[in-house]
This record gives structure tokens, sequence and C-alpha cells, in this order.
């Protein structure tokens, strides 16, 4: 939760915007201002890039990317995105039922041919957390195994067998277990590693030459450290294998590259225009950490101030990043923070209304 100090910053804040016209050097100041302050009480420490019809309002980073060895964060700094991820999978498997490889109501048995109710639960069940299948991230030994590198095959194996949820289609339950399948079905139909097929669809062509696979053991330049600040006292997060989280948060980024993401999917030069309209369909209503929104593939849907907002935040062990849309408005805002505690949805939702108030 935000401390009271920097609640009180936000009010102020709030009814300055609110009641005479800023300009974008104002907008910057504020921005910065409110980021300089979440830093300084150690509520963030990372790096944040707002962008509005392609100009940049704030591009700046705070805080430590190493605080053991004295090195800041900047924008080539390289964070876990987690769950922001999901949007990567399932705009892979929009573009190979273009391609008339797959159907998103194939049953997944049709790729993955001795998963238990294979033949039930389709692919757009995977896309739309409605599959019923056990979450594999929520079980109670989860974490200590985490730490251990393992194949796809062998943490489908931990999941495959667990009893399912509810019956396909009967409601929806935000699962990670369903972005690891779909990885799987992209591998399957293609031929290629996950990894590789993202790299020469969207990494390559998009020039996100700082977007990669967050591997535990490879040596990756510029990555972050990931700590958990309580008290204001900063511990080491568990260093966990991203090759388990798979199609569900398995990657690392950049705001300089996510900016350049949003401009691929705000242009639709890149990725056709068909299938980025249809990743952000609402599919259904979803629950998460107290809150409700939309989903549609890959992605939550929902509107501040009456705008349509396109989101997707990710938090993994030391590491919280939000990457949030307004196409109508072609507004964009990344913060990609390796506090592993950041109070994410609340800063996320309070700067998108310091935008589209000013």
């Amino acid at each position: 939760m935000l401390k009271q100090k920097t609640k009180i910053f936000l009010l102020g804040l709030l009814m300055f915007v609110q009641s005479k016209p800023v300009n974008d050097k104002v907008l910057n100041k504020n921005l910065d201002n409110y980021f300089q302050l979440l830093t300084d009480q150690k509520e963030f420490s990372g790096s944040v890039l707002v962008s509005q019809k392609g100009k940049i309002l704030l591009k700046k980073s705070y805080g430590m990317a190493n605080y053991e060895h004295g090195v800041p964060n900047t924008s080539e700094t390289k964070f876990r995105i987690a769950s922001i991820t999901k949007q990567f999978t399932a705009l892979a498997i929009l573009i190979l039922e273009e391609r008339s490889l797959l159907n998103l109501q194939d049953p997944i048995s049709k790729f993955i041919p001795d998963f238990p109710n294979g033949d039930s639960i389709t692919i757009y069940h995977l896309l739309t957390h409605s599959s019923g299948i056990a979450n594999y991230t929520s079980f109670p030994e989860y974490w200590q195994a985490s730490m251990i590198q393992m194949p796809h095959e062998e943490t489908i194996r931990r999941f495959k067998d667990k009893p399912i949820n509810f019956l396909p289609g009967q409601k929806v339950e935000y699962n990670n277990t369903g972005y690891v399948l779909l990885a799987c079905i992209v591998e399957q139909v293609t031929k290629k590693p996950f990894i590789t097929f993202l790299k020469e669809e969207f990494f390559d062509p998009i020039g996100m030459h700082n977007t990669g696979f967050a591997s535990k053991k490879n040596l990756i330049e510029n990555h972050a450290s990931g700590y958990i600040c309580e008290k204001n006292t900063l511990t080491h997060a568990d260093n966990i294998d991203m090759m388990q989280q798979s199609g569900a948060g398995c990657l690392y980024s950049t705001v300089e590259d996510l900016f350049l993401w949003h401009q691929a999917l705000q242009n639709k030069k890149i990725i056709s225009g068909k299938i980025t309209d249809q990743m952000s369909i609402p599919q259904f209503e979803i629950t998460m950490n107290n809150w409700q929104s939309f989903y549609g593939f890959g992605v939550f849907v929902d509107e501040v101030h009456d705008k349509r907002r396109i989101f997707h935040a990710g938090k993994i062990k030391g590491f919280v990043s939000f990457l949030d849309r307004f196409p109508e408005e072609d507004i964009c805002i990344i913060v990609l923070s390796n506090f592993g505690n950041f109070d994410y949805y609340t800063v996320a939702t309070e700067v998108a209304k310091m935008i589209l108030d000013s």
C-alpha cells in the first residue's frame, strides 16, 4: 500500500491538474516528482516511460539495478516482466490461427495428446483462463520447486494429473498453467523453441533487441537484481527458474523495448490490425487481487475516466511490472521495478489519471 505522504502528494497533485491546463513540461515534472517520492520512501526502484501520441512525456530511471555495487537503473536496464509475457504468447497463437495452422476451438489433445481432459479443453479456454486446469503456481510446493531448472515436460508433468478445478468453460480463474501449455502448442505447431518464434515474429522485426528469455543461468548484460523492500530494509529475492514460467512469464525487457512494442501494436504495421483488435476484445470478467476487470487474450481491458485501457501487470520474485495502453488516446505507461512488493495497480491507475486529467 502507498504510504500516507504519497497519498497526500497525489491528492494535491490531482487537485492541481484538475484546476488548470497542464503542458508537457509541467506533466513531466509532476510525474518525475511522483516517482521520485516513491523512490525516496523506498516504495519504488526501477525505470519508467510514459508517452502520448508518440511523444515521450517521461523516460527516467530511479534507484539501483544492483544495490550492493551501486549500479543505477537506466532506460536500458533489463527487468523480468513476468505476466506481461502473456500478450506475446496470445499474439503468437493468434498469428498461427491467422495462418490456418490451428483454430482457437481446437482441443488441446490435438497438440498434447496425453493431457487429461484434453478433448474437452480448447485453446480458447487456455487463452481466457477458463480451462479449469489446476494453476501450478498456486501449489504449496511451487516456490520451492521454482528454484530448480527444469524443461517444459517436467513442469507439465507436475500439474497434468492434478484434479481440475471446474469443467472447461464453466467459470474463469486466472491461471498461469494455461499459458505454459500455449507455449508448448506454439512449439508443437512451429517446430521451433517458443522463444525463437517470438524473436523471429516480434522482437527482431520490431527492433526489440533487449528482450528475451530471462534464463536463471545465462549472463544477461544490464539485468537488474530483484529485491524485496519491507520496513525500509532490502533483502534479495529468490532467483527462481524462469524456464518454468514459459509462456506465462519467462521474458525480460526494457522500457524502451516495450515502448517499441506499444508502437507496433498502435500502428498495426508489423502485426495485423485484425489480430491486435482481436486480442483486446473482452471475453470474460475476471477478479484479481480484489479488483475486477475484463480479460481478452493475454490482456486485461477496462476503463479509466471513461477511456478504454488495455493492460497487464507482471509480478514475480523481486520484480513487478506493468504496461498500460490507451489506444484511442495513444497513451502508453510502462513501469518496470526490481522491488517485488511494489504497489503496481494503484500507481498505474493514478499515473493514468494524471495524464488523462492534464
